[in-house]
């Protein structure tokens, strides 16, 4: 299951999955966390997984837009795994 973690200016949205411990394959845990972004006639999309911070794919953004990208997971890393551990935002 994937949760919204913010909505920036410029239509980008930033999304993340829960925890998922794959003990048997690779013996870690890891949470996704993908960028998307609307434009006039399609949708900018990229993943990105953590602890890692490895580009698992990448539809339309540029270099320096996902060099972007990757200064806004490094800067929200500990926050996106805390709510991750937990679900998702709780909301009041």
């Amino acid at each position: 299951m994937f949760h919204q973690y913010a909505k920036f200016p410029g239509e980008l949205e930033i999304s993340f999955s829960d925890v998922i411990d794959d003990q048997k394959a690779s013996g870690k845990k890891t949470v996704f966390v993908c960028f998307k972004q609307k434009v006039s006639d399609h949708v900018k999309r990229s993943r990105f997984t953590l602890p890692d911070k490895k580009l698992v794919y990448n539809e339309g953004f540029t270099a320096m837009e996902q060099e972007k990208n990757e200064l806004i997971l490094t800067n929200n890393e500990e926050l996106i795994w805390k709510y991750a551990k937990l679900g998702g935002v709780k909301l009041k």
